[in-house]
This record gives C-alpha cells, structure tokens and sequence, in this order.
C-alpha cells in the first residue's frame, strides 16, 4: 500500500515541487509550495465545487428527511419511498459529495507527508530523467529564516485566514441563527449544525494557530494559500449556490410528503 501511495502520489508531488523550485528564481521554496498549493487547486477545483453544490443540496433536504422520518417512524418502505422521491426531484444524489470530499484529502495528506518533517533532496525520489537538474534551493521566505522549521507568526496569520474563511462559507455562514422547527420542536439536526458552526467559526482557526506552532511553516504557508483560495472560490460560485437553492426550494415545494 506504501509502494502505491509512494508511486501514484508522493513521488510526482515531490517531483513537481521540485520542477517549481528549478524554474523560480532563487529557487525559494516557501514560493513553490504557495505555486504548487495553486496548482493543485485549480486542478481539484471542479471537485471543490461539486462537494459545494452537494452540500448545499444535502442541507436543505435533510430537514425534510427529519421531518418524513418523524411522521412515518415504523414504515421504513414508506421513509424510503418519500427519500427517493425528493433525491429525485432535486437531482442529487447523497453520496455524490463524498469522491471530491476523499480526493482533496488524500491530497492535503500528501502534501502534510511530504512537508511535516522538512523538505529536503532525496535522489531516489528523483525522477531519473530530471536527476541532471540543479535543484538547490533557497529555505528563507520574507522574514522566516528557514520555512522547514515552525513560525509562530505564520501560525497566526494561518488561524486569522481560517477564521475569515468560516466566516464567508456559505456552509457556515449564520449557522449559529439558524433553527429548523418541526412540530413545535427544535430539530436536532438544526441543533447539531448550529452547535458545528460554532466549533468551525472559533475553535477551528484555534486549533489551526495551535498546530502551526509546532509544524514546519512550508506546511502552514500551504494551509494558507489554500485557505485564500478557498475563500476566493467560494465567493465567485456564491451567486451560483445561490440560485441553486432557489431551484432546490421550487422543486421541493412540488414533492408530496
């Protein structure tokens, strides 16, 4: 299974980290990861906004699902039945956001492996047919003398920027005043996605300063470039999240519970 990881994901990462480290001036590496972090972005970009689309989807039915669950709790044909019905309606499929989900996460594992210790030269990682290359590279970024060891300030601006981007999410945005009432009653769906929100929006970007401090700040500089990617992307598809929740609402109001 290491061999797999090692052949399919590791190697041409660290390989392509390289390539960028070879073409940028100064060979900086704290600027590759922020380029490498780039690239692979706009390559799973499409995935990323599929996992939006799905969410905003799964959010807005499961209220519903509650609600048929509650009203039919001993016919389980019936609680299927009704499911499908509205899976159908509004074209999704519930699981369709899990693939782009695990995708970006063995990415951000890859990334974590091949930076959590300290980027260094390793010539039975090298490609054989770039092995002639000259791949010095320069470990100071702006004021951070060596990006393979942690920077505290690095790791603030990490949980400020992960704050911000909580903030934005169309996910989590006023989560915390949201409520869904069924039959006189506080959802307990809506109470757990309050109670997420309030963990996304305060501890969350604690947790992140917290393990900034102690990992190598080339990984800190990825989790903020990706999270200001993020943020950018989320903003440029809110209008079409938007309206897709507009279509979901119509199509729902025509589903017969």
């Amino acid at each position: 299974m290491k061999a797999i990881f090692n052949a399919v994901l590791y190697k041409p990462m660290y390989n392509l980290l390289l390539l960028l480290i070879f073409v940028i001036p100064g060979g900086s590496l704290g600027l590759a990861v922020i380029l490498l972090t780039l690239v692979i972005k706009l390559i799973l970009a499409p995935f990323s906004y599929q996992a939006l689309v799905a969410q905003v989807k799964n959010k807005k039915v499961q209220p519903l699902i509650e609600k048929i669950k509650k009203e039919n709790p001993d016919d389980k044909q019936l609680q299927a039945q009704k499911q499908l019905e509205i899976y159908q309606k509004i074209k999704v499929n519930p699981f369709s956001g899990c693939l782009p989900t695990i995708v970006q996460i063995v990415v951000v594992l890859t990334l974590f492996s091949l930076l959590r210790d300290g980027f260094s030269l390793d010539t039975g990682l090298i490609y054989q047919n770039i092995s002639n290359l000259d791949f010095s590279f320069n470990q100071a970024f702006f004021w951070i003398s060596d990006v393979n060891n942690p920077d505290h300030i690095l790791a603030i601006v990490a949980g400020v920027f992960q704050y911000i981007q909580v903030r934005l999410s169309p996910m989590f945005k006023k989560k915390e005043e949201e409520g869904v009432v069924l039959e006189g009653k506080t959802d307990p769906m809506a109470m757990m996605q309050k109670q997420m929100g309030v963990f996304m929006k305060y501890l969350m970007p604690v947790m992140v300063v917290f393990f900034g401090f102690a990992l190598p700040a080339a990984l800190v500089l990825y989790w903020i470039t990706n999270t200001i990617f993020t943020i950018g992307q989320e903003i440029v598809v809110r209008g079409r999240l938007d309206k897709i929740e507009q279509d979901i609402d119509l199509r729902l109001k025509e589903v017969n519970l």
